[in-house]
């Protein structure tokens, strides 16, 4: 593929930025190895960066032309973009601001010209979509910091691009996730089992789940490289494996340089919506979702548990299980107002949220869970799973040992305690004091709220 790169000033307007042509070239050298990458080499796009030149425009006359732009410049200034399959305008003028690709065309703010948003917007000349993630309860547009068609988020610098009239500039990464190498068309799902589909597998309800190994995802492989299982799709859930690797796109991932990452695709289309990320260590889950002690007849959230990481392989084994839809047995099930435990003969037994006896079921769930991925373990991940499970239940031992043969007031209850001290014992109602009940009151109505 071959992309023209236009860098272009206006007529009444001063640059806002002062890198070179030759600083551009360099940019746009780290697209292109970001594409041939995560494509497989199934793309390598082939840049020309002409040379900074004005626009026979003034500002006004540039956003007034929209998406015709770069070919009214073409034609003004006497030169053809029919030789180029995809053109790049980088305008400098201070109107303009991060980018957009409407077709075969490219506009960017110069301001904002890094490879990173270069590799965001041409991800969509290849169908990748937009990424998202939650923030402030709201799936939000743009927010995925996992993917390059999120934010601008776990990003690294590029060498040889530092430097003055470019800070911001020099960022590139983070590579594609996996929902979007399956809009490209560059990751084929059936191919050497890149993606391993446990939507009807009945294991995930199994004691343990089902464990599966994941190849660390850097991209599609090649046509003809075998790549190993690089994510597993559970209904509208695909996880998939992240690991910070000098050289990669992922270079610019946080510590511990390991991390499980899942998103959701709800529409059944591969749209990204980040549902998680966590470090991959031994012993390490995380349950996608909330369950319900009420809706006992769907079966219950998916809950991943990292079984083992080999940094030298660059694999992770994960399991993978789901509480079946079935009638009430023996389980206790967290809710978000505390916790409900379900005793045979008993039935359940409310344990509200103030109560430390909350993180004490906490525990022993997770001292459970790691007891049965030991009964899923291999005997070379058997000692480090054993050892985590030996911290849990340590906590838990703990734990236990704060618990107090006296009830834990509510916080309704404290509020009501401390204005019985003021009223009849003399207590002088002091900002302290004052502090306090609100606090209570404030907790009470928290609670209130969450139940309402």
């Amino acid at each position: 593929m071959r992309i023209g790169v236009l860098l272009l000033s206006v007529e009444d307007k001063p640059r806002q930025t002062t890198f070179t042509v030759e600083w551009a070239r360099k940019a746009v050298a780290e697209v292109a190895a970001f594409f041939h990458a995560q494509s497989g080499g199934r793309v390598s796009p082939a840049f020309e960066v002409k040379d900074w030149q004005e626009a026979p425009f003034t500002a006004a006359e540039w956003h007034a032309l929209g998406t015709g732009a770069a070919q009214a410049v073409a034609d003004a200034l006497g030169f053809s973009l029919a030789s180029y399959d995809h053109v790049v305008a980088v305008i400098d003028e201070p109107g303009s601001d991060w980018g957009t690709t409407p077709g075969t065309t490219t506009f960017i703010a110069a301001k904002r010209f890094s490879p990173s948003l270069l590799c965001h917007e041409l991800g969509h000349r290849f169908k990748a979509a937009d990424a998202w993630a939650e923030v402030n309860g709201v799936m939000t547009r743009y927010e995925d910091p996992w993917c390059v068609m999120g934010t601008l988020g776990h990003m690294y610098t590029v060498p040889g691009l530092a430097g003055a009239g470019t800070a911001g500039l020099d960022q590139a990464g983070p590579g594609m996730c996996v929902p979007n190498l399956l809009r490209t068309g560059w990751l084929d799902p059936e191919a050497g089992g890149a993606v391993h589909d446990l939507t009807d597998s009945s294991s995930v309800f199994h004691s343990g789940g089902v464990v599966v190994e994941l190849t660390a995802q850097t991209g599609a492989p090649g046509a003809l490289t075998a790549s190993g299982t690089l994510a597993v799709k559970v209904a509208d859930v695909i996880v998939e494996y992240r690991v910070r690797k000098d050289g990669g796109a992922d270079r610019g991932l946080p510590d511990p340089g390991r991390w499980v990452v899942a998103h959701r695709c709800p529409t059944g289309d591969p749209l990204p919506e980040l549902a998680d990320a966590f470090p991959a260590e031994v012993g390490t889950w995380k349950v996608l979702g909330e369950d319900n002690v009420f809706d006992i007849f769907h079966a219950g959230p998916l809950q991943i548990l990292v079984m083992a990481v080999d940094e030298q392989a660059g694999t992770v084994r994960l399991s993978f299980s789901r509480r079946p839809a079935r009638p009430l047995d023996q389980q206790g099930v967290g809710t978000s107002d505390g916790v409900f435990v379900f005793i045979p003969g008993v039935g359940i037994k409310p344990i509200p949220p103030h109560s430390p006896l909350v993180g004490i079921v906490q525990r022993v769930a997770a001292v459970h869970t790691l007891h049965e991925a030991q009964l899923l373990a291999t005997e070379a991940e058997l000692p480090a799973l054993t050892e985590r499970a030996r911290t849990a239940v340590a906590d838990l031992a703990n734990s236990l040992t704060h618990v107090s043969p006296e009830p834990t007031p509510s916080p309704l209850e404290g509020a009501r305690a401390l204005v019985a001290d003021v009223r009849h014992n003399g207590t002088p109602l002091d900002d302290a004091a004052l502090a306090a009940i609100e606090s209570a009151l404030a907790a009470a109505a928290t609670r209130a709220d969450g139940n309402g």
